[in-house]
Order: C-alpha cells, then structure tokens, then sequence
C-alpha cells in the first residue's frame, strides 16, 4: 500500500471514529476496525475517544522526510518531536492504566514530558523504517557506522538522564502533582520504556546489525 493509499484508508477510518456509528462501514478492514472501536469504547467510553482521537489527529499531522533533507540533529530531533508517537502513547497510557485523567491535565504536563520522552525514543528506536539513528547519524555528521555507533550510545545516555530527572522531579520525594496524573506519568515512562525496548532490539530499526 502506497502512502496515498494509507492516507485515504485512514480519513474513512477517522470519519468511523468521529462519526459515532452514523456512517457504516464499508471494506473488511473497516468492519474490523469498527469492531474494535465498539469493544475499546465499552471499558472506558470516555477515555477511549480522547486516546482514538488523538491518534487519528496525529496520524493526520505526521510528516514523512527522506533522511537526506536533516541538516543537523537538533532539525532531527525537531522533527522527532512532532512525528513521534507520543500522543497516541500517551493517551493510550492514560486508557491502558484505567485513570481517570483529563485532556487539559495531560496538556499542562506535555510540554515538559513530550520534549524528553520524544528525545530518548528517537535515539532508542530510530527515525523509521528504513533508517534507523545510526543511519541517520552517519549521514547528517559524515560518520562511519562505528562513530555513529558510538555517537548514538553517549546520546542515549543524555537523553535517559534528563528523562530519569524529569521522573524524579514529577515523581519524586516530593511530588507537586495530582495523585493521578503522577501515575498518569508513570503510565507513560512504562510505555516509553516497553517501546523504547522493542525499538532498541527488533530487526525493524537496525537494520544495519
């Protein structure tokens, strides 16, 4: 399926979702996805329309650039920035962990969690398939794949370390959060985690090894 054909199978399934039932659905993968949008609906209706809401709108958002066009990684962290799944992951987090918080709750938070978060995944997963960071780093800085190796270790480390102290901040001793968004937090650091996991051994993002 090309990247057009994506996109128009995914406005018809974002009109499924907006429509609350109004439009039938048509294909086999549309009564599927209908499907499943009645089973996630009926744990948590409320929670499951903000997390299939906000990955319908991301996945409209999202931009595809040919690792070629980054100039610098502060322009591929940017980048990372705002086509990392962490809407989704992070609606999904608040859905997945049964709390009971709210869009605006989320949102206050965002800007300090989303900016971490989205830095260490990008370094632990990759830009996407096919290239992952090493292929990235090689051909933004001019580097061998050993320097790029290299180069992508002390970055993971960076980026884990000013995550780690935003957890501690926002979790710590002393916490000046809500109860529930503190384990709304924490819900996202294990779904970093698990993804960043998967990212950092599956053959989809090292393609190279």
């Amino acid at each position: 399926m090309t990247r057009e054909e994506a996109q128009k199978v995914h406005v018809r399934l974002k009109r499924l979702i907006e429509s609350k039932t109004t439009i039938l659905p048509e294909t086999p993968l549309e009564h599927f996805f209908a499907l499943v949008i009645k089973k996630f609906v009926a744990v948590d209706r409320s929670q499951a329309v903000f997390a299939l809401s906000t990955w319908v709108n991301w996945l409209e958002n999202t931009q595809e650039r040919d690792v070629s066009s980054f100039t610098s990684i502060d322009e591929f962290l940017a980048h990372c920035l705002n086509n990392f799944g962490f809407p989704p992951m992070s609606a999904m987090a608040a859905y997945g962990s049964g709390i009971d918080v709210t869009a605006e709750e989320i949102a206050k938070i965002e800007g300090k969690l989303r900016p971490r978060v989205s830095r260490l995944a990008a370094f632990k997963k990759g830009l996407g398939y096919p290239v992952d960071t090493v292929t990235a780093l090689q051909t933004i800085e001019d580097l061998s794949i050993e320097e790029a190796r290299e180069r992508v270790k002390s970055l993971v480390m960076k980026y884990e370390k000013e995550a780690m102290a935003l957890a501690d901040e926002l979790m710590g001793p002393k916490p000046t959060l809500p109860e529930k968004v503190r384990r709304y937090v924490q819900g996202v650091y294990w779904a970093a985690g698990g993804a960043n996991y998967w990212g950092a051994t599956c053959l989809r993002y090292h393609s190279y090894e």
